[in-house]
């Protein structure tokens, strides 16, 4: 389904209003400032989840959700990439949940070595991008064969979502 054009009236940011509330419509992307801060809360929660893991008070399966909130925080950081380089919407929605891809459209904008991106990790986000951008790690109908390397996914969720912030401060300048 394609997203309609921006509102221009106030019945018309209503009606959207409305269509985002009942999920028939995607919300706006928001400003690079608060869609970092989602992505450090993604981070944060995958480290509450990997710290009760290595502490061993919760069952094993709580890997899937730190899997997946070190995944979304560096999916979101990548995306604050985009959004400062003014990448159209369209294009950002379009690439969805890919982490290759969206590695591969940031590239276009800046060294992933600037986010200390190096070439294992690129290796690494490719072994688990297709499994994470077709919400595996949401609804699991299998085990994932492989062991998941939580401790390097959460390297290099920090490593992405740190450099993402200074990169953000150091070059957006806020369209009004």
């Amino acid at each position: 389904m394609s997203t309609p054009d921006p509102p221009q009236t106030l019945a018309q940011k209503a009606h959207h209003r409305q269509l985002r509330l009942f999920g028939i419509m995607k919300p706006q992307i928001p400003p690079p400032s608060r869609l970092w801060l989602v992505s450090q809360s993604f981070m944060h929660a995958g480290d509450l989840a990997y710290d009760s893991i290595q502490a061993g008070k919760n069952s094993p399966n709580i890997c899937f959700p730190c899997l997946f909130c070190y995944a979304r925080s560096i999916e979101l950081a990548l995306k604050v990439i985009l959004i400062v380089n003014e990448v159209p919407e369209k294009t950002i929605l379009k690439l969805g949940h890919h982490l290759s891809r969206l590695a591969d459209e940031v590239k276009k904008f800046i060294s992933l070595q600037d986010l200390n991106i190096e070439a294992p990790d690129v290796k690494f986000i490719q072994s688990f991008s297709e499994d994470y951008a077709n919400k595996w790690y949401e609804y699991p109908e299998t085990l994932w064969g492989k062991k998941p390397q939580l401790e390097k996914l959460r390297g290099l969720a920090h490593k992405v979502v740190d450099s993402t912030k200074d990169y953000w401060k150091r070059t957006w300048v806020p369209r009004f």
